[in-house]
């Protein structure tokens, strides 16, 4: 299967909180929730992470920011198997640093925006073609 990736173009942070921290999650999530971009959030025992549009972490918030979001095109079976590997291991070859980020119809991948295009040449020389997203 060959994939094709496209290209988000607003930034992305990855936000981390305390797993107690609900007053400080909620009132992200209130700012996350009114936009119609991508976000994800995820609670262990240990820490909730919420990636979102940089826009919407406020200062003071721990977080990683400017990563590029790349979607993989199409809905994804969950018979198929190798996506995260051809995402992963060319830019594992080509020392990127990747985020994975799976939904029930497709998977992501977050690079760091110094690093974008030495992904884009690395899933371009896998044959995982990239492009623009079309705007929503």
């Amino acid at each position: 299967m060959s994939l094709h990736l496209e290209e988000w173009s607003e930034r992305f942070a990855v936000s981390r909180f305390d797993p107690e921290d609900n007053e400080s999650v909620q009132r992200l999530l209130a700012l996350v929730r009114s936009t119609e971009s991508f976000w994800s959030i995820t609670r262990t025992p240990d820490e909730v992470s919420l990636i979102c549009p940089e826009f919407c972490v406020p200062d003071g918030i721990k977080a990683e920011r400017g990563w590029v979001l790349f979607r993989v095109q199409g809905t994804l079976d969950f018979e198929e198997t190798g996506v995260a590997a051809q995402l992963t291991q060319p830019l594992a070859d080509a020392g990127v640093s990747v985020l994975i980020v799976a939904t029930h119809d497709t998977d992501y991948a977050l690079v760091k925006s110094e690093r974008r295009n030495d992904a884009v040449q690395a899933w371009s020389s896998a044959q995982v073609a990239v492009s623009a997203a079309t705007p929503v």
